[in-house]
């Protein structure tokens, strides 16, 4: 093998990064119509009282929708550095 590592291993982690990139692309997706559909005024019923400027125009969004919006972006650089540390203990192991 030109880099080494268990086969299995390595046709885990392709399959892994796959199906994480199709998530991310989906939940995007799913988020990006939630918010063209949020309100532009507050409804307190359904949750929607905080404001998000989406390109200029004001929508509100559920808390929940929020707290995504803070975490997502952190969870891929999170990921990475998990699967680059893995990746790493698998190099030491073979020298």
């Amino acid at each position: 093998m030109p880099h080494g590592g268990n086969p299995v291993l390595r046709l885990l982690l392709r399959y892994w990064w796959v199906l994480y990139f199709a998530a991310c692309l989906s939940w995007g997706i799913h988020d990006w119509g939630e918010i063209l559909a949020s309100p532009t005024m507050p409804n307190v019923t359904t949750g929607n009282i905080i404001p998000y400027n989406n390109h200029g125009k004001i929508v509100y969004i559920t808390p929940s929708q929020s707290r995504a919006m803070i975490w997502q972006p952190c969870i891929g650089p999170i990921l990475i550095l998990i699967v680059f540390l893995v990746r790493q203990r698998q190099r030491k192991r073979e020298t």
